[in-house]
């Protein structure tokens, strides 16, 4: 079974980088319509589910554009639906963290700039995941005076949850 939000995009004015989750937290299956790339479709994993939560993000990939057969047309207009909460939060992205962590390998001296490290000094930082996995930068050189900064952060993952971690960073 599946539901069709009709214009639903266009209304609330959000793109097709969405991840929606069922009132379980389950990622739902969904599409965006071919026809005017503004109503969306999800695919329910159970006929009793009737709520969902919608998240959009510039980091998150696409919807498929289809459609989807036999699907229940709802209509905001005609309050077959309801938006209940609209919210706008700021994050650090899992994707983010690790894409400079890569970076760092290939373009050190240019993050070094942009970080306003001072001349002379050198500097890493490891991200520590909600479940204590450890992912850095190789360090080379290190002196005996570092100064060291773990910094608490909320982070959103591939998965659009939001989890807790922290940033470690080095300067020697």
């Amino acid at each position: 079974e599946c539901v069709k939000l009709v214009n639903l995009t266009g209304e609330v004015e959000v793109d097709s980088r969405l991840i929606i989750k069922d009132e379980e937290g389950n990622i739902s299956l969904a599409i965006i319509s071919e026809s005017d790339n503004k109503d969306l479709y999800i695919k329910k994993e159970a006929i009793e589910i009737v709520f969902f939560k919608i998240y959009n993000s510039e980091e998150f990939e696409e919807l498929d554009v289809g459609t989807m057969e036999k699907c229940n047309n709802l209509e905001r207009k005609e309050k077959e639906y309801i938006v209940g909460l609209i919210r706008t939060d700021e994050y650090i992205f899992e994707a983010k963290i690790i894409g400079l962590i890569d970076e760092y390998e290939t373009s050190y001296e240019n993050i070094k700039d942009e970080l306003n490290i001072p001349v002379g000094s050198e500097f890493g930082f490891s991200f520590t995941y909600s479940n204590k996995t450890i992912r850095g930068t190789s360090e080379k050189n290190v002196s005996t005076s570092v100064y060291a900064e773990e910094i608490p952060i909320q982070y959103i993952d591939r998965e659009a949850s939001i989890s807790s971690g922290f940033i470690n960073i080095r300067v020697w």
